[in-house]
This record gives structure tokens, C-alpha cells and sequence, in this order.
């Protein structure tokens, strides 16, 4: 019950062929578990990934935002 509260409101993303077979093909990941999570977030039209360890999305600087939880959550903040 608690983490359908927690994820009320984000979107579940299906993982497809296409974005495995991209990021196998991606070379400047160096974690194949981040690769599948920007290729995800590329296919949904994502602007930001919420990660807590920024340093292994560097190589998508400028494709997309990339935020920490609590950088995320201050940036909500304020807004509201």
C-alpha cells in the first residue's frame, strides 16, 4: 500500500526491445542498468531522471535533467 502511495502520480514506463537494444549499443554508459533508465526516460518523453548518483549520467549532460531526490524535491517546493 505504502509504495502504491509513493508512485502515485509518476508513470510506468514498459520496457521494449527497442530501448534494450539501445542501450547494449550505447558505448559511453558504463552501467548498463543507467542506459536502460535514460533510454526509458528518452521513449517517454522524459525531462528529468531522479537518481541518487548523478556522476554516471554525466555522459548525458544537456540531453536531459538529471537531479538527486532532494534536488528534486526543493525544486517542487518552490514551485508550490
Amino acid at each position: 500500500k505504502k509504495v502504491k502511495e509513493t508512485i502515485q502520480g509518476f508513470g510506468i514506463i514498459d520496457l521494449t526491445s527497442e530501448i534494450v537494444n539501445d542501450a547494449m549499443d550505447d558505448q559511453e554508459f558504463v552501467d548498463f542498468e543507467d542506459a536502460i533508465q535514460f533510454y526509458s526516460a528518452k521513449s517517454a518523453n522524459a525531462e528529468i531522471i531522479i537518481t541518487r548518483n548523478k556522476k554516471h549520467f554525466r555522459v548525458v549532460e544537456g540531453k536531459i535533467n538529471v537531479l538527486t531526490p532532494e534536488e528534486f524535491l526543493a525544486q517542487e517546493f518552490q514551485k508550490g
